[in-house]
């Protein structure tokens, strides 16, 4: 009989308890909930507030992600003192409560802050479906930029290098280079961002309050059903809450697992009948103005009889820079460690 340790044991046992207090309740709670949903979805306050979450989180998401991928593609490109302490500072509200950023959007943008300025403007956020907007903004803002963060520091340099080392600017190596790279990152953010303001709760209902069918969005519909003693209400509204964060958070997944592929396990090895192909890495630098270039990607060129593993090949009768050995078979090439020239 084979011997289990201790400590697999122990590890089985902590995963039972896992699911037994998380995937257990939620269980529950659909299979109950399932039965209340035919009922509650005609009900025009279950209506009123679906229609709603779902325009106040599409217009969040759209501000939201914006925002953060220019303030993280900023804080990436640039060097300077400090640079660590902002992106620290930019997401430290992840780690407070959201009713705590609440009552601090309550202050800033209420009578004691900016309401005296903004309202001959028109804008206001205390008890308005602006102030649902705002408070979702505010509340997922670090949280995308801490994903972003993420995927932008797993980029890798030598693409950043070999972009700038042909002249790309600013606004290129961007548009180029970083966003192709974490495209797929990009878009699991965009999807986990709308799932996050579909959910606010806590700086909602302290900024845009609980008024029903004025400000009333899924979250607070729960608060609002569970007060007045309608559970099955609530618990119909839940129940979309959490299938809605369920198909979203695996739309998310399979973008991540997309780009993690991408990133780790998609070794291309491309053959051409002659060294004058045109290929190209994972990092997109074809708009450079770049043919025939390849850096990190394995090349085989099958015709020219030469092999070349991470190296920048310009074409026959060019030069080739390399940090590998380049082997030729009866191609009369002049073999070095740092350049080498193919003879015609």
């Amino acid at each position: 009989m084979k011997h289990v340790s201790p400590w697999r044991i122990g590890g089985f046992a902590s995963l039972g308890i896992a699911c037994l207090i998380l995937i257990a309740p939620l269980v529950y709670g659909i299979l109950r909930g399932v039965g209340e949903l035919p009922g509650a979805i005609f009900d025009e306050e279950v209506q009123f507030a679906c229609g709603l979450s779902l325009v106040t989180a599409i217009i969040s998401t759209a501000l939201c992600i914006p925002l953060s991928l220019c303030a993280t593609s900023s804080l990436f490109s640039a060097r300077f003192k400090g640079r660590s302490a902002l992106v620290q500072l930019l997401t430290t509200p992840m780690a407070l409560p959201h009713i705590v950023l609440g009552i601090m959007l309550v202050l800033f943008f209420g009578n004691q802050g900016l309401a005296p300025l903004l309202e001959p403007l028109g804008i206001e956020f205390i008890f308005t479906v602006q102030g649902i907007i705002l408070a979702q903004v505010v509340t997922n803002i670090p949280f995308v930029v801490e994903q972003l963060w993420a995927a932008f520091s797993n980029i890798n340099p030598k693409h950043i290098f070999q972009a700038r080392s042909m002249g790309a600017s600013n606004a290129q190596l961007d548009w180029l280079v970083v966003f192709p790279s974490v495209k797929h990152d990009i878009i699991a953010a965009i999807i986990m961002c709308f799932s996050r303001c579909l959910g606010e709760y806590g700086a909602v209902m302290m900024v845009a309050g609980t008024t029903r069918m004025s400000t009333e969005v899924l979250p607070t519909a729960i608060l609002l059903n569970t007060s007045t003693g309608n559970l099955s209400r609530a618990l119909a509204i839940a129940t979309i809450l959490i299938l809605l964060a369920i198909a979203l958070s695996g739309l998310s997944r399979i973008w991540l697992r997309q780009s993690t592929h991408n990133k780790y396990g998609n070794h291309k090895r491309v053959r051409h009948g002659s060294a004058t192909g045109n290929t190209t890495d994972d990092a997109d630098t074809k708009g450079l103005g770049v043919n025939g270039s390849n850096a990190c990607a394995d090349v085989q060129y099958s015709g020219a009889g030469a092999e070349s593993s991470g190296a920048n090949i310009s074409g026959a009768g060019g030069d080739t820079r390399s940090d590998a050995d380049v082997d030729a078979n009866g191609s009369g090439v002049e073999r070095s460690d740092a350049k080498g020239e193919y003879a015609t």
